[in-house]
């Protein structure tokens, strides 16, 4: 399979932000991608032609003892019959030693990268840690097999086509709250890969779940960055289309806690009907994104999906980092569905202990209306409003278990 990221419209994404490089994947250069191939290549041609010397050898001797017709037929393949199977089984079986050589040999690399330990595996591939072989700077390498999604082959070129797409994507956004993009290549075993920054952070999905429903200024600050990568995003044309907990990442930034780093834009979409990004790379009669975050018009899918999809969604968020649950309660994810388009959720004040401002009880409601056009009407807007809030003495803080003292003690 030949390297996405060696045409000239990869290569246009790839080496135009922060110095981003070409990846030559392993054997791409046309070299043997494997140590054993040579050795077991030339085994099986010194074999095949020993076989042929005797051969011919046993032709001439036929001739000499007056062989004729069958006799000499059936003496032929009775004497080296044996030889030419286990020539041939040989050949094969250096084929499969090369093959099996080369993906050794690549299994634990991707470019100039050595994976160490698996972060995180899912739908979409699996993520880890590596590091760099000559600058040994450690990096997260995020990849995908052919047949990742267990069915057909038009599926997989789906998911293929998806990961090329998030790598071009990723690469093409500067906000220092989206995740740095380094390299992009493909396997010659066509395995994608590409390589971004290793972030020593924990999720906010990991955070509320081990030390509960965060205090309303630390949200308000925490949306504040969701919505400068997504302000880029959709100035470009592009809606994330999958912004939950799991997918923002908080750290600390050298002096700054709370850093906040939006990732995996694997299901990011043009809002531009006529551009060649606007085709859905999504298989047919499937929603994409996670249901308990998804706008109600990408699950009736109304056509025409602008960056207040992602709104919605940032509101989910925001309602399960004050509240520590989800904006509905489903046993089934086409239940949840169903509630997204339909049902009129509780505010987040009412579905917990926590004191919440009422300027910012309500700012979640707007987000999560149901109509885009009720909604904040983009990123920029939605910012602006936060940053108007008068959270007063209702955002005290309750504890240090939502404080940034205690990410730094997730971190290490």
């Amino acid at each position: 399979m030949a390297s996405h990221a060696s045409t000239p419209a990869a290569r246009g994404y790839f080496c135009r932000r922060r110095g981003l490089r070409n990846v030559t994947p392993p054997g791409s250069n046309g070299a043997p991608a494997g140590p054993a191939s040579g050795p077991t290549r030339a085994a099986a041609i010194a074999g095949g032609f020993v076989t042929a010397v005797f051969l011919a050898l046993g032709v001439l001797l036929g001739s000499l003892e007056g062989w004729g017709g069958r006799e000499w037929v059936a003496r032929l393949v009775t004497l080296f019959a044996p030889a030419f199977v286990a020539g041939l089984f040989g050949y094969l079986a250096s084929l499969r030693m090369e093959r099996l050589g080369a993906q050794v040999e690549s299994a634990g690399k991707m470019g100039m990268y050595e994976l160490e330990t698996r972060i995180a595996q899912g739908g979409m591939g699996e993520v880890w840690k590596a590091r760099h072989q000559m600058l040994s700077r450690p990096a997260a390498v995020k990849l995908i097999r052919g047949h990742a999604d267990g069915g057909s082959q038009g599926l997989d070129d789906v998911a293929l086509r998806r990961f090329e797409r998030e790598a071009q994507v990723t690469a093409s956004l500067k906000s220092p709250h989206t995740v740095e993009l380094y390299d992009f290549g493909v396997t010659q075993s066509g395995t994608f890969y590409y390589v971004m920054e290793l972030l020593d952070g924990v999720d906010l999905e990991k955070l509320v779940q081990e030390k509960g429903p965060l205090e309303p200024k630390r949200v308000v600050r925490i949306l504040s960055q969701v919505l400068d990568s997504l302000a880029e995003a959709h100035e470009h044309g592009l809606v994330h289309r999958d912004i939950k907990p799991a997918n923002i990442n908080l750290s600390r930034r050298g002096l700054e806690d709370d850093f906040v780093t939006v990732l995996d834009f694997g299901l990011v979409k043009s809002e531009s009907p006529g551009s060649d990004a606007s085709v859905s790379l999504t298989a047919a009669n499937r929603i994409t994104g996670t249901p308990a975050y998804l706008a109600p018009e990408l699950i009736v899918d109304e056509g025409h999906v602008d960056g207040r999809a992602d709104l919605y969604s940032l509101g989910c968020v925001a309602y399960f980092l004050l509240t520590g649950k989800l904006v509905f309660e489903a046993q089934t994810a086409m239940q949840m569905a169903v509630a997204q388009v339909s049902e009129v959720p509780l505010p987040p004040s009412q579905r917990t202990r926590q004191p919440i401002p009422k300027a910012l009880d309500a700012l979640v409601m707007k987000c999560l209306e149901k109509r885009p056009q009720d909604r904040p009407e983009s990123a920029i807007a939605l910012l602006g409003l936060l940053g108007s809030l008068d959270l007063g003495d209702e955002a005290r803080e309750r504890d240090l278990g939502s404080s940034p003292n205690e990410l730094r003690r997730l971190i290490n």
